[in-house]
C-alpha cells in the first residue's frame, strides 16, 4: 500500500571520472557483501544492480554514484525535498513524498537537482 514517507540523512557522492570506474566499484560492493550471484539479465549495468539489492542505500543520480551514509525514515504529512551541501562534500538530505508517486532515489534526484539550481 502507498503512503507519504519522510526521509532524512547524509549522502556521500562517491568520486569516480568515469561510467567504467561506477560500474566497477558497484560490482566490488556487491561482490564485497557475499553476493556470488551470477549478474542479472534484466539489469543493464552494476550500479542499476547495486540500487536494486542496496534499496536506500546506494543511488545513481545524474551520473554520480552516491551512497547513504544515515537515512532515518521520519511520519510527516506533506511533500518536501531538501538537500543541503556539508563543507566535506556529502548532502544532508530531507524528503517527504508519496510513495505510490515516486521511489526515494526519484525524491534524492529533485533535492539534489533543486540544491544545484541554488549555486
Amino acid at each position: 500500500m502507498s503512503e507519504t514517507v519522510n526521509y532524512t540523512g547524509t549522502l556521500k557522492r562517491l568520486d569516480f571520472n568515469s561510467l567504467e570506474e561506477i560500474e566497477n566499484i558497484a560490482q566490488e560492493i556487491i561482490r564485497g557483501r557475499g553476493n556470488k550471484d551470477e549478474f542479472p539479465s534484466y539489469f543493464d549495468h552494476y550500479w542499476e544492480w547495486l540500487e536494486s539489492e542496496y534499496e536506500n542505500e546506494f543511488f545513481y543520480i545524474n551520473g554520480s554514484l552516491y551512497q547513504a551514509l544515515k537515512c532515518e525514515e521520519i511520519d510527516m504529512d506533506t511533500d518536501q525535498f531538501k538537500a543541503n551541501r556539508n563543507q566535506d562534500g556529502s548532502i544532508d538530505f530531507n524528503v517527504r513524498y508519496y510513495n505510490g508517486g515516486c521511489s526515494l532515489g526519484e525524491a534524492l534526484e529533485t533535492a539534489i537537482k533543486k540544491l544545484e539550481n541554488k549555486l
